[in-house]
């Protein structure tokens, strides 16, 4: 990394592990469903089930193992407010199918073992995904890399900034870690979250009358991805208080008053 003439790097940050709990947990679902497989499929009353079908016990458990695998991928979705996990587990379990058939293993023992493969590569990836980022504070800015797959940088003078956001979840302030998040004059750092409220009433016996009602709002919070921010960095507070102090050198005002001392030395 290049620095300007007289820049110095006066912190270089990384993640805390425990910032990613939330993905090592995908992991550990892995295993879970790895678990909940083998007994089901191990199942006395599922075997017989199985048995009785019009379809193979292999085909049925095809569809019982790609069921399994979607209805987490959508759970997972939902926590991370995203349609990738519901896709990829999708294309995921189609693959372990296809796996399964072409090397004629049989499901009970194959898509136990497939989803804890999958657990370990997830470990594998979040852990390799979260040393990717390395965050640098200097006495003139501020510089954000990630170089997982492709690579990312931001950088932020101090002049620029107008606000600094911390954000700590419960277990960041057991362990002491957090989200400083720089935000720009312009608006970078800041996300839009919108609610929205609604009534309405309705009857009639020969026809239909209704009356709707409702609102909606949006805030501005601070929301950006990890390789945009000081994610999870460990002493968030002290972080923001070595930013807020070069913040107050570089703004116009400290430059004002030493020419304003100046002056009336002369």
């Amino acid at each position: 990394m290049k620095l300007l003439d007289g820049e110095k790097i006066e912190m270089e940050l990384k993640p805390a592990k425990m910032a990613f709990v939330k993905h090592y947990s995908v992991a550990v679902l892995y295993v879970l469903l790895a678990y909940a497989l083998w007994k089901l499929f191990n199942w006395s009353s599922f075997t017989s089930f199985a048995s009785s079908l019009p379809i193979s016990a292999s085909a049925f458990g095809d569809i019982v193992f790609f069921a399994i695998f979607v209805l987490a991928g959508f759970l997972l979705s939902l926590e991370f407010m995203s349609r990738l996990p519901l896709v990829a587990n999708a294309l995921v379990a189609a693959l372990g199918i296809y796996i399964s058939t072409t090397l004629a293993i049989h499901f009970a023992l194959f898509f136990p073992l497939f989803s804890v493969v999958c657990g370990v590569v997830v470990l594998i990836i979040v852990t390799v995904y979260a040393d990717s980022h390395t965050y640098y504070i200097t006495n003139e800015r501020i510089i954000m890399k990630r170089s997982f797959i492709s690579r990312k940088t931001r950088e932020i003078f101090y002049e620029k900034l107008s606000d600094i956001s911390v954000e700590q979840s419960v277990l960041g302030r057991i362990f002491n870690f957090g989200n400083v998040v720089p935000i720009t004059q312009s608006g970078f750092g800041l996300g839009s979250t919108g609610t929205f409220a609604g009534a309405g009433a309705g009857g009639g016996s020969k026809g239909f009358f209704g009356v709707f009602g409702g609102g909606s709002k949006n805030t501005q919070e601070p929301r950006v991805r990890s390789y945009y921010q000081l994610f999870g960095v460990e002493n968030p507070y002290r972080v923001k208080d070595t930013i807020t102090k070069h913040v107050h050198e570089h703004s116009p005002i400290p430059y004002l008053s030493n020419i304003e001392e100046k002056l009336d030395k002369m």
